[in-house]
């Protein structure tokens, strides 16, 4: 127990060098901000900076996970570039889609996401000015180029400044306490059905379609089953039955 302790006053004295050092570097992001406001700069994001950021230190990592060290420093950028100004940008949402998640892990938490009901809606407020960027889905490997994305691009005055791959893992979401074996019905939107069609079939489930998955999980009974991601079953107080499910 004795090297145990050692070791943890060891981990103490460590977490507040991070700390420090993370203040120091807040407040050299801070000065930035004010140089850039001195200069008439009003944009406080540059994606591509950014990226280039997280690629470098994400690949200095030797014990750590390279993708945790990119998580992490995800965060820690967006916590700075809010202590120069809090930016807005629009995704496809509602809460708890793929397009929320992929915003969070793009522009991470301390960004003001503006959720939209169409990728029209998200293109409009950009060009409104209302936002400064938004992000929207181009492709997925199941249903191919997102017409509606790319038809509002060639019509946009704007271009893409960055990309993110993300992995779609559907889950099975449930009110907390109801097993898997009370699950009679599957409410969900039609693509997610489609796309988790050989599960559904597996299990005998029968299916209701719904128009997001924030208005199928509030539908839930005890007989029934929502399809979603893990940020969704956090967002909504719903437990996750089954993961990768599509």
């Amino acid at each position: 127990m004795e090297n145990l302790e050692k070791e943890r006053k060891k981990i103490d004295a460590i977490d507040a060098k991070v700390v420090s050092l993370l203040d120091e570097r807040a407040k050299a992001a801070k000065e930035i901000g004010k140089k850039k406001s001195e200069a008439g700069k009003t944009e406080v994001i540059q994606t591509s900076r950014e990226r280039e950021v997280i690629r470098k230190v994400s690949s200095r990592a030797k014990l750590l996970p390279k993708g945790d060290v990119a998580s992490i420093y995800t965060q820690i950028i967006s916590a700075c570039r809010g202590l120069q100004k809090k930016v807005r940008v629009g995704y496809l949402g509602p809460e708890g889609t793929y397009s929320h998640i992929a915003a969070l892990s793009y522009f991470g938490q301390n960004t003001e996401l503006i959720s939209h009901r169409t990728i029209s809606s998200a293109f409009a407020s950009f060009e409104e000015g209302e936002v400064s960027l938004i992000i929207v889905p181009v492709e997925n490997s199941s249903g191919g180029s997102v017409g509606e994305t790319l038809d509002n691009l060639y019509r946009a005055n704007g271009y893409i400044v960055g990309e993110l791959v993300l992995p779609i893992r559907h889950c099975l979401l449930a009110k907390k306490g109801v097993a898997h074996s009370r699950v009679k019905t599957i409410i969900a939107h039609p693509n997610a059905l489609l796309q988790c069609s050989k599960f559904i079939e597996r299990n005998k489930f029968l299916t209701q379609d719904c128009a997001s998955t924030a208005s199928a999980c509030r539908k839930l009974d005890r007989q029934s089953a929502s399809i979603g991601s893990e940020l969704a079953a956090e967002l909504f107080s719903l437990e996750v039955l089954k993961r990768n499910i599509g």
